[in-house]
């Protein structure tokens, strides 16, 4: 008897071993079916460099699939994640030799709407699709945004806050910080006021309540523009920290500068309504003299440079230096151009202004040139100053250029009202005479411009019919007469050759009027009096009355000026077209041929009379 110990391990060795090859086979098809379908469809890899972020940080998502799927739809990340950055990038060496084969990688950027467990979505990358991954996004507690709110802060400091109007004060901006800060200043625009920056931003490390802030400070010149209470706009900063290196970044919240009342006063009573208002903490007037010789003579002139330096204003607001006095009758004075600069650093701004001015000295005797004064408002004493520079003594002597007593030119007032006077007068006849001029010149070219554009038309329908100038294209209308037209007038040409000028009479060629008919036929009026002046310059002596003589049609002189009036004249004074045809080819059809024997004993007239 055979017991089960010894028969179960021979008979279940077979069975075992046909189950592991049933497995392998399912695991086989299961490979060779179901992996290639899901590898087509997800065709495209996604990772992020972290799935725990802090409320208000960023991580970045990474998509690589095949360099063909070159489309990537963002747009199932917009309702969890803001999109903050995005960058592509094809064939990495190193992930082209893993994967053998071309790649393209995207790298976004991703900011959480909000806290929680959040999923980043499949993502179509062209015909590819990417594995959703799961994000969580963790609260900033109130403790630490308050350790924030301490680890960052923002001062706004004025140099005063009663200022005059037009006085530029020293705003100064310090963002303190003992975290690493990435971020900038939100922008603001003052309103009624100037804002200049002074100097290049300033960095370094401070104490504060017992603890070690780094900072960077930013000057600027705040000048208002009318007087009243105002406040400085808010500035704000934006950003984001990180507490250490491997910390991941933080965004800054309402990191701004508390708000900061003025009073703009009004222009002090004191200061003269007669000069330009000009507040500054310091200014200077000097000056210097050049071409002065020891003696002057009638016809020398020299130069007064004039130098304003200020504390505080723009150079702008700087005003030309004003003379104390009037200026004597016996020197002329020239303006020259003005040049301002300024000096701006990180505490305040140095402004200059250089002028010059020319005298010319025009009668001996003593000279007093006057000094030069400058009011100005002193805001460090808060009190009206004037700058001053003071005038010169001068003894002229006579010189090469020294008028004679009745030469002696008056004051400037009557010299501007004398030369004003004889200009006016005489613009006034000036113009008077243009009119004059241009009214007869109106009326010259009325009576006799009619005539003499009709001579000029006539003219150029000659030299167009003239056969020893190249012949311009023809037109569609012209393109099937003109080739007859020069046959007929190298028919007349040979034909009276042989005979004297006077000797021919006007050509009835039929070639000439089959052309004229046809020009009728079509109203081209301006070939048709071409013809009619190739005619003319064949025979040499034809006039209307002749040719209607030799043709027996009273009425050609009649419709030669119709058709002049066709062409030339005004659209009133122009016949019925239809009816201008009809007679021409009624003369036509009545046109004798005229031989080239026939002689007339009259002379040459003109076809068009004046």
């Amino acid at each position: 008897m055979v017991s089960p110990a010894t028969v179960h391990p021979n008979l279940g060795r077979p069975a075992c071993l046909w189950s592991v090859l049933m497995v392998l086979s399912l695991l086989l098809g299961l490979y060779l079916t179901v992996i290639p379908a899901t590898a087509q469809t997800t065709d495209a890899l996604a990772s992020v460099n972290r799935t725990t972020v802090v409320e208000g940080s960023t991580l970045t998502l990474r998509v690589r699939t095949r360099v063909d799927n070159h489309e990537l739809n963002l747009a199932p990340l917009l309702r969890d994640f803001e999109v903050i950055d995005q960058r592509s990038s094809t064939n990495n060496p190193a992930l082209h030799e893993a994967l053998g084969r071309d790649f393209q990688e995207w790298e976004i950027t991703l900011r959480p709407r909000q806290t929680g467990h959040l999923t980043i979505p499949a993502l179509q990358v062209g015909t590819a699709r990417t594995h959703p991954i799961e994000i969580t996004v963790l609260a900033v507690s109130p403790e630490q945004r308050a350790v924030m709110d301490r680890n960052v802060e923002l001062d706004v400091a004025v140099s005063n806050r009663r200022p005059y109007v037009g006085e530029s004060i020293r705003v100064t901006l310090t963002l303190y910080y003992n975290v690493s800060v990435n971020g900038a200043f939100a922008d603001v625009t003052p309103e009624d006021s100037e804002w200049t920056a002074l100097g290049d931003a300033l960095t370094g490390e401070t104490q504060r309540a017992g603890n070690t802030y780094s900072y960077t400070r930013f000057h600027y010149l705040y000048t208002p523009l009318s007087p009243g209470e105002r406040e400085l706009p808010t500035f704000r900063f934006e950003g984001d920290y990180r507490t250490h290196s491997l910390a991941p970044r933080q965004p800054l919240r309402d990191v701004r500068s508390d708000p900061v009342a003025l009073e703009v006063r009004p222009v002090p009573a004191e200061f003269p309504g007669n000069h330009a208002w000009l507040p500054a903490r310091d200014l200077t007037l000097t000056q210097t003299w050049s071409g002065v010789t020891d003696n002057p003579q009638v016809g020398d002139q020299f130069t007064r440079h004039t130098r304003v330096q200020a504390t505080g204003p723009d150079g702008a607001r700087l005003p030309r230096p004003a003379e104390a006095d009037s200026l004597p009758a016996s020197v002329r004075r020239y303006e020259g151009s003005a040049r301002a600069e300024e000096n701006l650093d990180a505490e305040q701004r140095v402004s200059t202004r250089h002028d010059e001015v020319a005298y010319l000295l025009r009668q001996p005797g003593s000279l007093e040139l006057p000094a030069l004064r400058i009011p100005w408002w002193d805001l460090d004493t808060d009190s009206l100053r004037w700058a001053e520079a003071p005038g010169r003594s001068l003894d002229i002597a006579p010189g090469p250029l020294q008028p004679t007593p009745d030469l002696v030119e008056p004051e400037p007032a009557a010299e501007v009202a004398d030369d004003a006077g004889p200009g006016l007068t005489s613009r006034i006849i000036m113009a008077a005479a243009g009119f004059l001029v241009a009214l007869a010149l109106g009326w010259l070219l009325h009576r006799s411009g009619r005539r003499l554009w009709q001579r000029i038309a006539h003219w150029w329908a000659r030299r167009s019919a003239n056969p020893d100038r190249p012949s311009r294209p023809a037109r569609a209308s012209e393109t099937k007469a003109e080739p007859r037209v020069r046959t007929a007038r190298k028919t007349a040409a040979g034909a009276s050759a042989k005979q004297p000028r006077r000797a021919r009479r006007p050509s009835a060629a039929p070639a000439w009027i089959q052309a004229v008919r046809q020009a009728t036929d079509q109203q081209d009026w301006a070939r048709l009096l071409g013809l009619l002046a190739e005619h003319r310059d064949q025979t040499g002596w034809p006039d209307l009355e002749r040719m209607a003589r030799i043709s027996g049609q009273q009425e050609v002189p009649t419709l030669v000026r119709d058709t002049q009036a066709m062409q030339y004249g005004r659209p009133e004074q122009q016949p019925d077209p239809v009816a201008l045809g009809e007679r021409w080819l009624r003369c036509l059809d009545q046109w004798p041929q005229a031989g080239p024997g026939q002689t007339d004993n009259a002379g040459p007239d003109r076809l068009y009379p004046d």
